[in-house]
């Protein structure tokens, strides 16, 4: 019966080993990363980007944007989903405006966030998102911090310029034909 025992643990050992060994030859570095294109090819996945006009507004202020959404992996436009959602959440978490943008006949999405005028200075967050990405995780959405200040009431200080000695040194022009990823050396005369 110990043998009997003893052997089925040592055929079952020896299947493990052997199994093992024949799936990593078979599994090239090529055929893993055909298997992730097409998995990703028929999942993809979403990501949102944002461009602003600025970062710092005041209360009333009109802040215009322009979403992008790619592919999360590849960076090529993307277009999954019809319509992109912009939030403005302020400092403590708080869903401010929301707005939903719709694609235009050139597959790009942008619009405005009309900002209140009786919103209180603080720095604030542009969360922006599709209805698939929120099966995702949080980490997925975009974010990007803005600040909301009231006029006059920020303190900035003025960047004086330190007057530098007068240059009399000279630059050879070498003209306007110089070739992309070309080396070139420049002189200066002092």
């Amino acid at each position: 019966m110990k043998k009997t025992i003893s052997f089925l643990i040592v055929l079952a050992a020896a299947q493990l080993v052997y199994s093992q060994n024949t799936m990593s030859d078979t599994m090239s570095s090529d055929m893993i990363q055909n298997k992730m294109v097409k998995q990703l090819s028929l999942f993809p996945k979403e990501k949102v980007h944002l461009h602003i006009d600025r970062s710092v507004y005041m209360p009333g202020d009109t802040l215009w944007f322009k979403a992008y959404l790619v592919h999360s992996s590849f960076h090529i436009p993307l277009s999954l989903s019809r319509y992109v959602y912009v939030d403005l959440v302020n400092p403590f978490g708080e869903l401010v405006k929301k707005i939903k943008i719709r694609e235009d006949e050139r597959m790009m999405f942008h619009g405005c966030i009309p900002i209140p005028g009786q919103i209180a200075a603080g720095d604030y967050t542009l969360r922006a998102y599709t209805k698939y990405m929120l099966f995702e995780e949080e980490q997925h959405l975009f974010r990007r911090d803005i600040r909301i200040s009231l006029p006059g009431k920020e303190k900035f200080t003025e960047l004086r310029s330190t007057s530098l000695p007068a240059s009399k040194g000279n630059v050879i022009k070498l003209g306007s034909n110089l070739l992309i990823h070309s080396y070139y050396s420049v002189s200066f005369l002092l």
